[in-house]
């Protein structure tokens, strides 16, 4: 006998081509009425597997939802702190379906000149939103993927938030530039429906999976990670953190703990060679302590130079300024400086930066020298998408 994913693909590709959509719920009512909000997930992964493409998947959502949505009810989550991180996601998405209605009140309004100075205004501040966006994108899916190959599958929700910013950035420019009341109303409506259907799969898909997936620890340190991005439409939640690291206990063997993550000798060297720009650090006894090899240096180095005194690294006509520079970082009164040359057909840009540790104390000054000129042509934009 076919299992419930099976069945459910199924149902869902049956749908798709049959007139009789009626008589197909009732052979798969069963299945349907005990679906989850992980099914979801493993269904479309298994279709998009199988030759569904990305795009394809995502137009599909809204289908997906009017199927399924009344049986994903029951396991909306209502009673969740918003001094959590679950919690707070929750609120913001409560804030946004709120500020939805009164946006859709001053849009009923249009066009008296006065709503559409609101509406401006509004439309700016879903803006907002955005905080909540990346913290989905860059905290929760990353924590989901882990737990399970089965949330690959939130790319999808990805998408959609690129769809929202998308339309966002059209309803904005639309207004700006006084295009006709029929598209404004258009595009207007597009960005409702859009917003409200972020609310609506996380309500009931992915806030729900997070919540059968994490236990309170993990809550607190993702809670954590959030005030890097800020909380939209709500305060930032009222709670204290132990600042006490786990430190290295679960680190491997020949691995550094770089507190944002942990790499090894051979990948950090690799990583700094590969820097398109030329690395030295000078540390706080004024003294050569590292410089980076890329492909094409653009001043030359040896390793003579480590533990040399940064000042006998420069012509004497220079060294007073190479003492001002490390004057104002150690004092404070200079976080970096920048200056630009030409030399051997190169347009090339040197900045000093005073490195410090969390608690301000100066650790040495960073020498970062690159060639720009391909940098200054640059116009326009390329976007990943059109690589």
């Amino acid at each position: 006998m076919e299992n419930k994913i099976e069945r459910l693909i199924a149902y869902v590709d049956q749908l798709l081509v049959t007139d009789d959509k009626v008589a197909l719920y009732e052979s798969y009512k069963d299945t349907i009425e005990s679906i989850q909000p992980k099914d979801i997930f493993l269904v479309q992964n298994h279709r998009i597997k199988n030759g569904l493409s990305h795009e394809e998947a995502l137009k599909q959502v809204p289908m997906l939802m009017n199927l399924f949505g009344q049986h994903l009810e029951k396991y909306i989550i209502q009673d969740l702190d918003e001094n959590t991180f679950l919690g707070s996601l929750l609120q913001e998405n409560e804030c946004l379906d709120q500020y939805l209605l009164h946006l859709q009140k001053v849009i009923i309004q249009l066009p008296e000149p006065n709503a559409k100075k609101q509406l401006i205004e509004r439309v700016c501040h879903l803006d907002d939103y955005d905080k909540h966006m990346k913290k989905l994108e860059n905290i929760l899916f990353p924590f989901l993927e882990k737990k399970d190959p089965c949330f690959e599958g939130v790319s999808l929700m990805w998408s959609m938030n690129n769809k929202a910013r998308e339309i966002l950035k059209k309803v904005k420019l639309d207004l700006e530039q006084n295009c006709e009341e029929s598209t404004v109303q258009k595009d207007l409506g597009e960005l409702y429906v859009t917003y409200s259907s972020l609310i609506v799969m996380q309500k009931r898909i992915l806030i729900p999976c997070a919540k059968e997936e994490m236990d309170d620890k993990t809550d607190k340190k993702l809670l954590q990670e959030s005030f890097e991005y800020g909380f939209a439409f709500m305060d930032e939640p009222n709670v204290s953190f132990d600042q006490h690291t786990e430190g290295t206990k679960d680190l491997p063997q020949g691995y550094i703990d770089l507190q944002t993550g942990r790499m090894n000798v051979e990948q950090l060297i690799g990583v700094f060679s590969s820097l398109p720009v030329d690395i030295t650090f000078v540390d706080e006894h004024d003294k050569v302590a590292f410089f980076s090899k890329p492909k094409d240096r653009i001043f030359a180095r040896s390793v003579s130079v480590i533990g040399r005194n940064v000042r006998n690294c420069h012509p004497s006509a220079s060294v007073h300024i190479v003492e001002d520079i490390l004057e104002g970082f150690k004092s404070g009164k200079r976080q970096s400086e920048s200056f630009w040359i030409q030399m051997r057909g190169q347009f090339i840009l040197i900045q000093y930066f005073s490195v410090r540790n969390d608690q301000g104390k100066y650790l040495g000054c960073l020498e970062v020298s690159q060639e720009i000129s391909h940098i200054k042509k640059l116009e326009g934009e390329k976007r990943l998408l059109d690589r």
